[in-house]
């Protein structure tokens, strides 16, 4: 599951639900493929930059800021 919601301070964030276990990584590695997925680009072009250990993280995407903007803009709001 995908979808932005506002933060206390009011920027926006992206909600990602996955079921892979936190364990060895999974899960973060399930979230970073499924931004990846949907966003068009390679796995690769995602990563964890901070919180690899928090419900709240920091994805690194290398991809130009109008597309990943774009696709913010076509997430549902939650």
């Amino acid at each position: 599951m995908l979808g932005v919601r506002l933060s206390e301070e009011g920027m926006r964030e992206i909600a990602v639900r996955v079921t892979a276990p936190t364990d060895g990584g999974k899960a973060n590695a399930a979230v970073c493929k499924l931004i990846a997925k949907t966003l068009g680009v390679a796995k690769s072009a995602v990563r964890i930059k901070r919180g690899d250990t928090s419900r709240h993280k920091l994805v690194e995407v290398d991809a130009p800021a109008p597309v990943v903007e774009r696709w913010i803009d076509g997430l549902s709001v939650l």
